[in-house]
């Protein structure tokens, strides 16, 4: 029945203990009983109280303070008949419930004595729990116990008596059946008594027997040998306690505490409990010693249990449990231990330091007092769990579980604690109580916390910034990235995970990685600023700008790679476009250099030229047509021509020609142009004339496009080199931001085009490259100026427009020519006027030069046509003359660029003494003191040197109005 009374039977019956706590006082005699309803009902919330008689039990009721007594019947010094009847006679003691609880007397007549003296109720042993514990409830739930029914003194004694007499009975006939079983007994003794010296001669124990006069009658080998004294050294049990413990002072305590032990045997009719002292053995050596001691009525069995290596043990072990409570209170670990209903039983001083208040307090606090809720349910469902698993009879003994909860501290705060649980068993294995360490993590817990929190504003931080973040292990497999990178590359997180950076890269830049990687990891340096070209999944290639460190581990071993990647794959394309547009503005400066330098030239060389051409001219008019020296004058005036024809060229790639622009329809300026043009480039190559339908208007100046065409198409002849086709096309087109941006030599806006594509031998990237450089050609010596394309360029830029070349070796070459569109009407058609030199009619002109042979020759010039001239080598001999001059000055004929001052603010400083001053500007190129980009304005008179005498005297007849 022992085993019904497990702790499971406490949970079942959890909830009557919390309603209905009471003291309970059990009278039995027998211990064992007494334990196991004491545990049953302590189990169940009851406090309980310990009787082994009734007189016992008097005591404890007449001290009060007990709810129920449930009494055996059959004690030793009063029974419980008497009991109930002392209990229910009683004023003050009446009103107790008293439960009879037998397993002697069970008949009706004695559940009815039981009941006629005031017994609330009559149980039979055993019950099942169930019912006795229903039955408890029921008799406290009357709300007091039963009143005996009036019985006179001499009927109690008469129905006690029947009562004993019966039991008398019953115990004579029993005691029949005894002496007959004895003798049989006896009988069997004899036969099994050389049963038992066998056994006894081989028992492990010693044995020694005497009869009453402690004579010894046997000692056992065992004895004989445990101890080393003969059988005749010690022919009675003094002289062999004499030998065995010759301390007179020990021996002397031991008899004493053995005639106790035996008074009391005999007054309480319990065995008699075992003894245990040293033995001195023959051999001078001392062994613990157990005696244990039955009777017969003639004969003493002493039996001797070598206990020396128990005890021994017992020490070592003691000693290991005081070393053990020392450091269990001394550790900042709390040790702890708990019944199976989780009442603290011990716990470490330590538990101070963790929750603030003192062992005593802390143990009597409860479950719901130590824990907050949500820790306490998971603290149960831990328990309950191992529980179960106890229902397992291949379960793990020594197991144990760690749980992790908060715990309450005396000033009501909580700090984090982990329980490591186990349980307690009995010798069976039957868990009885649990056992357990439990330490402080709060420190841990708020690290954790605090990590976790840094983790997240670290993930955060990744997760926003631009840059990708890698992790990659040793061999380059990912380990950690964050979104960043996946954009990067164009993969998803779970396909990037664990991918090799082989996977991502061509074998060019694998090496170039991988030897970076080698350094890191060599040197343990950053690598930073590390840019090479990834592979993304789509395929397309980008750059990323990477830094590179080494990662380690606890114990400093290399462990992988980590660090930053940006993709700067439009920063290499904005330096490639910088580096192209750095090399376009170093060719515009060389352009611009050497247009300063041809410019300068030009001036200079037409200066020479306007002598030549002039004295020429006038040489000439002198001269008679037949006369030999009229061919050499021509002849030097045609190399002047084509020298001035050269200077053109110059001025024009320079962007200082003057141009007279006018708004024209380009088609209608090319379809004029082209019976010139095929003469030009001869019968073999085939012109195609290609016009646009609904051509928008350029303003620009008509000889210009004679010039560009003139120059291209000679260029086309020349890659031709015999038969061929040559193209000339126009149209319109319009360029947008975003075109223009993807195409960094176009420019946003409207545009007429003018295409002239031929199927000549085309040109390779180097010869592009230079194609618009002054003085470069691909011709022979003496073949070409390398001056054309320079004056296509220079024309072109200075009318705002931009070219594009598309050729390439054997596959011919196309000139697009961009030229901005203009919104005005067509300019009026200029007429050609007479052929020969127009005369004066005596109007007075001054004319400014700073080089004399120039001044010289024009003054010459135009006093033989008829006007007035006034000559002066510099502005100031120019503002002295006119102020001198008393008459008129009709015309002011200056040169733009001399010393002191320039011929724009000349002709302002006379306007303002002669208002109606008209003024005729010279040079051999122009400047921006009267043109913008070498275009005229509106109202100013222009002649380019070098001019002959006629270009000189219709552009002063067409000045002065004439």
């Amino acid at each position: 029945m022992r085993s019904f009374f497990h702790h499971s039977s406490f949970r079942i019956h959890h909830s009557f203990k919390r309603e209905n706590t009471m003291n309970i006082l059990i009278v039995d005699d027998r211990e064992e009983n007494r334990y196991l309803l004491e545990r049953l009902l302590q189990g169940n919330g009851h406090t309980v109280r310990q009787a082994a008689n009734g007189a016992e039990a008097m005591e404890i009721l007449t001290a009060g303070g007990i709810d129920l007594v449930i009494s055996d019947i059959l004690m030793p010094v009063m029974d419980g008949f008497q009991l109930c009847r002392k209990v229910k006679t009683d004023e003050t003691l009446h009103a107790i419930p008293f439960i009879v609880y037998t397993a002697t007397y069970t008949g009706p007549q004695d559940e009815a004595f039981a009941l006629k003296i005031g017994a609330d109720r009559f149980i039979q042993k055993p019950c099942e729990v169930d019912v006795l514990l229903s039955a408890i409830n029921e008799v406290m739930a009357v709300g007091g116990g039963r009143v005996a029914e009036p019985v006179q003194e001499e009927e109690a004694l008469k129905l006690y008596s029947e009562r004993l007499i019966r039991k008398l009975e019953q115990k004579m006939l029993q005691a029949e059946q005894e002496l007959q079983a004895r003798q049989e007994a006896e009988q069997a003794l004899r036969e099994s008594e050389s049963r038992f010296r066998l056994l006894a001669e081989t028992a492990p124990v010693g044995i020694i027997i005497e009869d009453r006069d402690q004579n010894v009658l046997y000692v056992s080998p065992t004895c004989i040998s445990l101890c080393g004294y003969a059988p005749e050294e010690t022919p009675t049990m003094e002289a062999w306690f004499s030998l065995v413990c010759p301390d007179e002072t020990l021996r002397n305590r031991v008899r004493a505490e053995w005639a106790a032990a035996v008074e009391t045997a005999t007054k309480t009719g319990v065995e008699i409990q075992p003894m245990e002292f040293p033995v001195t053995c023959r051999d001078g050596t001392v062994r613990d010693i157990e005696f244990r001691m039955s009777a017969t009525q003639d004969l003493d069995f002493v039996v001797l249990s070598d206990v020396t290596s128990r005890r021994r043990a017992e020490q070592a072990l003691r000693e290991s449990e005081r070393k053990y409570r020392r450091l269990a209170e001394n550790t900042s670990d709390v040790v702890w231990t708990a019944d199976m209903n989780l009442n603290t039983t011990y716990v470490s001083p330590s538990v101070e330091r963790l929750v603030g208040e003192p062992v005593g307090l802390h143990i009597q606090r409860t479950m719901e007092e130590k824990f907050p809720a949500d820790s306490l349910n998971r603290l149960y469902a831990v328990f309950a769990k191992e529980l179960e698993n106890e229902k397992d009879p291949a379960c793990d003994k020594n197991r144990s579980r760690l749980v992790e909860v908060q715990h309450f501290r005396a000033d009501s705060s909580t700090v984090w604690v982990s329980i490591n649980i186990s349980f307690i068993r009995d010798t069976t294995g039957r868990p009885i109580g649990l056992q357990g360490i439990t330490r402080d993590i709060t420190e841990r817990k708020q690290a954790e916390q605090a990590l976790r929190e840094s983790e997240e504003r670290y993930r955060t931080i990744l997760e926003n910034i631009e840059a990708g973040y890698y992790e990659v292990d040793l061999a380059g497999n990912f380990t950690f990235f964050n979104q960043a990178m996946c954009q990067i590359l164009g993969y998803a997180e779970d396909e990037l995970l664990g991918m090799n950076n082989r996977s991502y890269m061509d074998d060019e830049n694998a090496k170039k990685v991988f030897h970076t990687f080698n350094q890191v990891f060599t040197s343990g340096k950053t690598a930073k600023a590390f840019d090479w070209e990834l592979i993304r999944k789509d395929n397309t290639r980008c750059f990323v700008d990477t830094s590179i460190a080494l990662m380690r581990d606890a114990e400093n071993n290399p462990v992988g790679f980590r660090g930053i990647a940006r993709d700067i794959s439009e920063w290499k394309q904005a330096e490639a476009e910088r580096e192209r547009l750095s090399t376009q503005l170093l060719q515009a400066q060389k352009m611009e250099s050497v247009g300063r330098l041809a410019g300068g030239v030009a001036h200079d060389f037409n200066n020479m030229l306007s002598v030549i051409l002039g004295y020429t001219e006038l040489a000439m008019h002198r001269v008679p047509p037949h006369d030999p020296l009229y061919e050499d004058l021509r002849e030097i005036l045609s190399a002047a021509k084509r020298s001035s024809e050269i200077t053109r060229q110059l001025l024009a790639f320079a962007r200082k020609q003057t141009s007279s622009p006018k708004v024209i329809d380009l088609s209608d300026t090319v379809e004029n142009m082209l019976k010139m043009l095929r003469r030009l480039i001869g019968e073999d190559i085939d012109l195609a004339w290609n016009p646009g339908p609904g051509l928008w208007t350029v303003n620009m100046d008509p000889a210009q496009i004679s010039q560009i065409l003139a120059n291209l198409l000679v260029n086309a002849r020349d890659a031709i080199g015999g038969v061929g086709k040559v193209t000339i096309e126009t149209g319109n087109v319009s360029f947008d931001q975003d075109y223009c941006e993807d195409h960094n030599e176009f420019l946003p806006g409207d545009y007429v085009v003018l295409a002239v594509s031929d199927d000549g031998c085309g040109m390779d990237r180097k010869t592009r490259d230079r194609l618009f450089e002054p003085f470069f050609t691909t011709k022979e010596v003496g073949k070409g100026t390398g001056l054309g394309l320079a004056t296509v360029y220079g024309i072109v830029s200075q009318n705002n427009g931009f070219i594009n070349v598309y050729s390439e070796p054997g596959q011919g070459t196309t000139f697009r020519i961009y030229l901005p569109r203009h919104g005005g009407a067509l300019s009026t058609a200029h007429q050609p006027g007479p052929a020969t030199a127009p005369r004066g009619t005596g109007e007075t002109i001054l004319v400014v030069e700073d080089e004399a042979a120039i001044l010289k020759l024009t003054q010459r010039v135009l006093s033989g046509l008829g006007y007035t001239v006034l000559t002066a080598e510099t502005p100031a001999q120019a503002l002295k003359l006119a102020m001198e001059h008393s008459d008129r000055i009709d015309l002011l004929i200056t040169d733009v660029i001399m010393p002191e001052m320039n011929g724009r603010d000349l002709a302002d400083r006379l306007n303002a003494l002669q208002p109606d001053l008209k003024i005729l500007y010279m040079s051999g190129y122009t400047a921006d003191v009267i043109a913008h980009r070498g275009i005229l304005e509106p109202g100013v008179h222009f002649i380019q040197k070098p001019f002959s005498n006629q270009d000189l005297a219709k552009k002063v007849k067409a000045v002065l109005g004439g």
